[in-house]
């Protein structure tokens, strides 16, 4: 595994999720791309907010990238703003032109009442996926 893509929202899964990234880097010494979708909403006129601070979007990013580099592993980082339901498919997309040779990513970053609502990203993702998926509880 020479390329990982690494899929984090902020939630304990997606900590663990970087842990285990980490460790299989070492492994294979294989880069790491950690990636952060922003949801986007439409409001009633049409226009597209975002539910995240881009800054805290990034720092999120950058904190993880920072973690995986102090472990000497090379990584980097990226986010990427969308409407709000779009993150399996930019995760796949993204994965996909990274060349990505496995994804990981956290089992759960919503509450289960609303994962149930909304279908899960990470089932989205291994179905869609081109190359194997890792899902870290």
């Amino acid at each position: 595994m020479n390329k990982i893509f690494l899929a984090i929202d902020g939630s304990d899964h997606a900590k663990k999720a970087i842990a285990k990234a980490s460790d299989l880097s070492k492994l294979s010494g294989g880069e790491v791309r950690v990636f952060h979708f922003q949801d986007r909403e439409l409001t009633k006129s049409g226009v597209a907010v975002n539910l995240e601070i881009s800054a805290d979007a990034k720092e999120l990013v950058d904190r993880a990238v920072a973690e995986l580099q102090g472990a000497g592993i090379e990584a980097s980082g990226e986010t990427r703003a969308g409407l709000h339901g779009g993150a399996a498919k930019a995760i796949v997309d993204q994965a996909s032109d990274f060349g990505a040779d496995l994804i990981v990513m956290g089992s759960r970053g919503l509450s289960d009442f609303q994962a149930l609502l909304l279908g899960s990203v990470a089932h989205k993702v291994v179905h869609y996926a081109h190359c194997p998926v890792l899902v870290v509880r």
